[in-house]
């Protein structure tokens, strides 16, 4: 398993993958602000965090294989949690989640915390533009991939125990 953002880019690296950056979102308060990990750089800036998302750039289209998850915890009779926190979070979805869509996720987090967040937003891998799930009244309905990061934003500080199948 990846341990923190260098290592991440040595890994991807192996995968034929000419990574520039990896990139985190680190929020203070509801404002978030984007640290760039240079691959090129001798030492990591920033440990890689279970249940946070990661934007990474290549220098052209390649394709990595990344496994879900190396942690024993998320099987059958365990799990995983996120915390999120009031306004927006960059959260990966766990491979074990049930949701097939944006809104079946938002009903999802509802049923486990007692609160849907109030969007979840995907950045397009090819437009690099966001589309907006509204959780009350769906704007714009795109499938769910489990591995994936997406924007969650939530009126209200809350734990999530994904729910395993």
């Amino acid at each position: 398993p990846v341990q923190n953002a260098k290592s991440l880019c040595e890994d991807l690296m192996t995968n034929d993958c000419d990574i520039t950056n990896v990139v985190r979102l680190q929020k203070t308060g509801t404002t978030l602000a984007a640290i760039t990990q240079p691959c090129i750089a001798p030492i990591s800036l920033f440990d890689l965090q279970a249940g946070e998302g990661y934007f990474v750039t290549a220098a052209a289209a390649c394709t990595a294989d990344i496994v879900g998850s190396h942690d024993d915890e998320y099987s059958q009779d365990g799990g995983s949690s996120v915390a999120l926190t009031t306004g927006s979070n960059l959260v990966s979805v766990p491979y074990h989640v049930q949701a097939n869509n944006a809104f079946e996720l938002c009903n999802d987090i509802g049923t486990i915390t007692g609160t849907e967040p109030t969007n979840i937003v995907r950045i397009d891998p090819d437009t690099r533009l966001p589309t907006t799930n509204g959780c009350a009244a769906p704007l714009s309905l795109f499938d769910v991939t489990p591995g994936e990061a997406y924007f969650m934003t939530v009126a209200a500080d809350m734990d999530v125990q994904w729910i395993t199948y």
